[in-house]
């Protein structure tokens, strides 16, 4: 019997992209530009993120303290002086953020580090996934994931009770044969502080870290996102019909419309504002602001720590 060749590659980022606007989808995943600028909100959330990988691996947290310290002084040695400032406000906050989590990892009876995951979800359509990993909690399986917030506590975990990502780890593992009960999201607020009119940057970023000592209640919290099987059923359903209107458009290669009301999230600018709003983008801009790669128009998952080891 042939096997079935995979025609496209879906993940939770390239398909929450899709759903949110379908024109940006065309732009990462088939044209293959990615923006060289991340903003200091993505920097932050990547960095904070390898920093608790690294420490459920087992680093010690002067390892991961140092990690956190090389990084953003990396990132900030070539950065232009107007993102350097906004930039080292992050690197305090990484390491309040991570210098004053309550660690303990003895709630957990077993800790399972990263896995790559990938199923065939529809014929010539395979889902991949990479999930921080897996801790069993009194007995019960579930996905580890960190997240870092601007809303409230409250908030959150409403969101998460119909978090795409929560619905798409827990439905793959359960696929690849981990009966996990769904995600628990360790997560931990963004500062609120502002900065004195007299307060250099130095001075706001120390204090910031100090915030995150003085008060870790209000910081961080940990919550368990479970997903029952009639959840799954629909989210299924759901992302069979996503994926239906997906092949349809790479096929036709016409109909990749803008969503102008997502040109600005967690206010930013989304990184292809600069191409989107023209007929016929200028090769220089391209050239500037994005790093081109192959091209594939039935490929579309190569987006990040969510993919197989090829997309990174």
């Amino acid at each position: 019997m042939r096997k079935e060749l995979t025609i496209l590659e879906i993940s939770n980022n390239s398909i929450n992209i899709y759903r949110s606007c379908p024109k940006k989808y065309q732009w990462r995943y088939i044209k293959g530009l990615t923006p060289y600028k991340k903003s200091s909100a993505l920097t932050l959330g990547s960095i904070v993120h390898d920093a608790f990988d690294m420490y459920y691996n087992g680093f010690s947290e002067a390892e991961v303290t140092g990690y956190i310290t090389k990084t953003a002084d990396e990132e900030i040695a070539k950065s232009p002086p107007d993102m350097a400032e906004d930039l080292l406000l992050m690197k305090y906050t990484a390491l309040g953020m991570w210098m004053y989590y309550p660690k303990d990892l003895s709630v957990f009876s077993k800790i399972v580090p990263e896995l790559s995951l990938k199923i065939r979800f529809d014929r010539g359509v395979d889902l991949v996934l990479r999930l921080d990993g897996l801790v069993e909690v009194d007995g019960k399986l579930w996905v580890r994931e960190l997240k870092t917030t601007g809303m409230s506590f409250s908030q959150f975990e409403q969101r998460c009770e119909t978090s795409p990502q929560c619905s798409t780890y827990t439905y793959a593992a359960r696929k690849n044969g981990y009966p996990v009960e769904g995600v628990i999201f360790d997560f931990v607020k963004k500062p609120l502080l502002r900065r004195h009119v007299r307060e250099s940057k130095e001075q706001f970023g120390k204090r910031i870290m100090g915030d995150f000592k003085m008060r870790p209640i209000f910081y961080y919290k940990r919550h368990y996102s479970y997903r029952s099987a009639e959840t799954l059923d629909l989210f299924e359903k759901d992302l069979f019909s996503t994926v239906k209107e997906l092949k349809r458009k790479c096929r036709k290669g016409d109909e990749w419309y803008r969503n102008p009301d997502n040109c600005w999230n967690f206010n930013s600018a989304c990184p292809y504002m600069p191409i989107c709003f023209h007929k016929d983008p200028d090769p220089l801009t391209i050239e500037l602001f994005f790093k081109q790669g192959e091209i594939n128009p039935m490929k579309g998952a190569k987006d990040g720590r969510e993919t197989t080891s090829t997309a990174k």
